[in-house]
């Protein structure tokens, strides 16, 4: 019995460790822009745990009271975000493929993203339908993909996405065009 009792004392105290911990660590704030204008950003923010969202790149990390608790020894429940801006870009080349009738043409898709700190997908719409995934891009960088299956008569708008969702925020898009050949 008494041993079983130990063992309760210590799983209570594990259990007590562990809510401390997600309670400092776990929480996070959306930033306030809702004030701000549409189209405007904050030059920087505060953000309860430890990463800024998109477009913008930690300074520094600190304790907030409002965040919760702070481990003893200079430890950290937020991180202070400044902003630098996110920066894609796609392009296609060539965006106008002159395609035999019946038959498929390519194109070059290359894109750049850099100042992110999440992975981008890229998305193909075929007139104007629905996206599908046509890669994503782990890392900031710079990168090339072939589209083998570009059909005249159909326009095709590549999407650098935040997720791999049509309804996620678009930071880049170029537009192909198939045409048929003379």
């Amino acid at each position: 019995m008494f041993k079983n009792k130990l063992m309760g004392n210590k799983l209570m105290g594990i259990s007590l460790v562990m809510v401390v911990l997600i309670t400092a660590c776990g929480v996070d704030m959306p930033p306030d822009t809702e004030s701000e204008e549409p189209g405007t950003v904050q030059s920087e923010l505060l953000r309860c745990g430890a990463l800024c969202p998109y477009g913008y790149l930690p300074s520094y990390y600190l304790c907030l009271s409002s965040c919760g608790t702070c481990s003893t020894g200079g430890g950290w429940n937020a991180v202070q975000c400044d902003y630098v801006g996110t920066r894609a870009s796609i392009s296609a080349s060539p965006q106008t493929v002159s395609v035999a009738a019946g038959a498929a043409g390519t194109t070059k898709i290359c894109w750049s993203t850099t100042f992110l700190t999440q992975p981008v997908w890229i998305r193909v719409r075929v007139d104007g339908g629905p996206g599908k995934l046509f890669t994503k891009e782990s890392d900031n960088g710079s990168a090339c993909e072939y589209a083998k299956w570009i059909v005249a008569g159909h326009s095709y708008v590549f999407s650098i996405h935040t997720s791999d969702s049509d309804s996620a925020p678009v930071l880049a898009s170029t537009t192909v065009t198939g045409v048929l050949a003379p």
